[in-house]
């Protein structure tokens, strides 16, 4: 068996996410891309949401739901909503 080589970081940048081109990253200065946690997340499950990126307004609102509805009684990890 060979063994695992690793190398020492160059330094750093930001560049924008491969996906949505919104969100800046910090990566090895030597990364092509990169992808961020937000379009991670929606390419797992389309329906995720991510509490970061609600407006003051909704982010209450989602609040109130979760207090009012709970998670069910099935799956404690898994909302209701």
């Amino acid at each position: 068996m060979s063994k695992n080589t690793y190398r020492t970081p160059q330094g750093f940048k930001e560049i924008k996410c491969d996906k949505c081109g919104v969100h800046t990253i910090k990566v090895d200065a030597e990364s092509k891309g990169a992808t961020c946690f937000r379009c991670v997340s929606k390419g797992i499950n389309p329906e995720s949401i991510i509490l970061t990126d609600l407006s003051p307004e909704d982010y209450r609102e989602f609040v109130q739901k979760m207090f009012k509805y709970g998670r069910s009684k099935s799956n404690a990890a898994e909302s209701t909503i």
